[in-house]
């Protein structure tokens, strides 16, 4: 087989996987492509009042679902049961407590940083003062000799 017609197979057979992968991506989201642009679904109705509807039923369940446990917790509908208060309490109780021992850290480090730059400054002032003094010592030293 020449070079060329090896070629021209293998351009053959990557054009008919491209184009069997895009007909299967065409067919996978040709219910999608209808729905959005509002044709008719197989039950009839179209995609926007079916998520209207699963949207009311969820609310729906919902609110249910909120007055069944206040009203088994002993309360009212918009309270909470006084165990979701306490595990509630527990929570913010811990948040606080870590975010206040970050807040100490970083405190304590700020301060920590703070002193020893000062000292760093100050032995770098006093070291560059001792050289001075030598420098001038020695070129008075020059001098005599």
């Amino acid at each position: 087989m020449s070079r060329e017609r090896r070629y021209k197979a293998k351009e053959d057979r990557s054009a008919g996987q491209a184009e069997s992968a895009d007909e299967s991506f065409q067919a996978r989201h040709r219910s999608r492509l209808h729905a959005a642009l509002g044709e008719s679904r197989p039950e009839g109705r179209t995609l926007r009042e079916t998520r209207a509807q699963r949207q009311a039923a969820r609310n729906e369940a919902a609110k249910q679902s909120e007055h069944h446990v206040a009203i088994t917790a002993g309360g009212t509908a918009g309270q909470l049961p006084p165990h979701a208060v306490l595990l509630r309490k527990s929570a913010v109780e811990k948040m606080q407590k870590i975010w206040r021992e970050k807040a100490r850290r970083k405190r304590t480090e700020r301060e920590r940083l703070a002193k020893e730059q000062h000292a760093a400054t100050y032995v770098q002032a006093r070291f560059k003062a001792f050289l001075v003094r030598r420098r001038k010592q020695h070129a008075a030293a020059t001098i005599i000799q």
